[in-house]
């Protein structure tokens, strides 16, 4: 059977150009679509990744509040602890009135004491030297004792030697002093009475802790 198109040439050209117009608007749709979700894509994730960035930076901002904290609280410490050695310095453990009650019940009936001294040597401050070499500039640190003590010097009378030797043992085998020596020793006579002339000295550390019994305040032992 043969079929016989009646339909006119323009008619055909023209749905040609129509199908060819539809297919065009389906692809550039397609593009369209494409970049548009592409375009949300992209949004979604600079909106999550935005998210996680204030994320971190406020975790950040946190640990920064919680080290600032930390470093106050050290700072402290070490204001208190400063606070401290200076009070520790500045108040020893042992006071004048303890030390010449101490050496009083010491000192033998014969013995007459004419003067009496004490004086406390405390640390200085570490010396700092400045020296040039070349461009620079070297800082050199020069170390000074850090002892803290109490230096008790006096002058006596006492009849002979056996009763300044009995005194010098009752002080060195007393806790409380170290380094006891005697300076001078001479024979003098007064009003016809002869007697020995005697400079004594003795040191008295006061960085360690000192306990004493109640209620004559004598040394129970030294740490």
């Amino acid at each position: 059977m043969n079929y016989v198109d009646f339909l006119p040439q323009s008619y055909r050209e023209q749905r040609r150009k129509s199908l060819r117009i539809l297919r065009e608007f389906i692809v550039v749709g397609s593009v369209l679509g494409g970049l548009l979700l592409l375009t949300l894509m992209v949004k979604t994730h600079s909106h999550s990744q935005k998210q996680t960035a204030e994320r971190l930076e406020s975790t950040l901002t946190a640990e920064q509040a919680t080290l600032n904290i930390y470093e106050d609280i050290r700072q402290q410490r070490l204001r208190l602890l400063e606070h401290f050695e200076i009070k520790k310095t500045l108040t020893p453990s042992i006071t004048y009135s303890q030390v010449l009650s101490v050496l009083g019940a010491a000192i033998p009936e014969e013995i007459t004491v004419t003067t009496l001294t004490m004086r406390s040597v405390r640390p200085t401050p570490d010396k700092i030297e400045d020296t040039k070499n070349q461009k620079r500039q070297k800082r050199e640190t020069v170390e000074v004792p850090s002892r803290n003590y109490i230096v008790i010097e006096f002058e006596a009378l006492a009849p002979d030697d056996m009763v300044i030797a009995e005194l010098i043992s009752a002080i060195d085998q007393h806790p409380l002093f170290s380094k006891v020596g005697m300076q001078s020793s001479r024979e003098i006579e007064t009003r016809g009475v002869v007697a020995r002339r005697f400079n004594l000295a003795a040191e008295i550390d006061v960085n360690r802790e000192f306990h004493w019994v109640a209620p004559d305040q004598e040394v129970a032992h030294v740490d």
